[in-house]
């Protein structure tokens, strides 16, 4: 078993030029990591020559990555934005043709200028500071992407998939497992719903977390015996009474 547990190991993990490089970007769109933690894990865990070249070929595929997802985003935001421009340009034709014009004279003198820097998405991202957190925070990741998919729209939503990707296929043959269990030879007649709903419950059951004190129970304990005693009397007064109709 261990033989068969280290060659599934080796297979996955064993050679880094082999991995999945998809767990690297994970890093990578971790606002409190981003490439600077990603050098410095890389090089401090493979050496400097196999640590930049990892690096270096996230980058790539980071970039790679991104410009696929702008080419699949863009056409959509594209088509978006004629449409709201042709639903406004009944209104006001000449007002919007004189301030499109003003904008775009004052955009460009910003960039004559050196003001302003024509960036991506993914350059922006990469060169702000990283995000700051305590150690005893719980940072929501995915919600930090909700709050910004305005600033970063294509990052946002390469972020929301990479991240959605599990980490090993623990969880789905898990799953199957419990299924299995669940379904057996001799309860085979189960309705999908049915057993959706049992292994919902199951696992929502096993989820639940609520601490409770001893003194808690204790209390818990003794209002059951006084329900439990007031039923039992009240119990044996009806069968008195039954009991004394019947003898008259």
């Amino acid at each position: 078993m261990g033989e068969r547990m280290k060659e599934k190991y080796d297979k996955y993990w064993g050679d880094v030029n082999k991995m999945n490089k998809l767990i690297y970007v994970a890093v990578v769109v971790d606002p409190r990591y981003k490439l600077e933690f990603l050098d410095f894990a890389l090089v401090e865990e493979f050496g400097n020559e196999i640590g930049w070249k990892l690096a270096n070929d996230t980058k790539m595929v980071m970039k790679e990555l991104f410009d696929e997802y702008k080419t699949t985003c863009q056409p959509k935001n594209t088509q978006d934005n004629n449409q709201g421009k042709s639903s406004n340009k009944s209104s006001s034709t000449s007002t919007s043709r004189t301030q499109s014009a003003l904008g775009e004279r004052f955009m460009t003198q910003k960039l004559e200028s050196g003001e302003i820097e024509s960036k991506c998405e993914l350059d922006m991202y990469l060169k702000e500071s990283v995000y700051v957190t305590k150690s005893d925070d719980e940072f929501d990741i995915l919600k930090w992407w909700k709050v910004n998919s305005s600033r970063f729209p294509i990052l946002s939503q390469l972020a929301r998939d990479v991240l959605a990707i599990p980490i090993s296929t623990v969880v789905s043959e898990s799953a199957f497992s419990v299924g299995g269990r669940v379904l057996d030879l001799y309860r085979s007649s189960l309705s999908p719903k049915v057993v959706e709903g049992l292994l919902c419950a199951q696992d929502w059951l096993r989820s639940y977390k609520r601490p409770k004190t001893i003194e808690e129970d204790f209390n818990d304990i003794e209002k059951f015996e006084e329900v439990f005693s007031a039923l039992t009397v009240d119990i044996n007064l009806e069968g008195a009474t039954i009991n004394l109709d019947n003898d008259s």
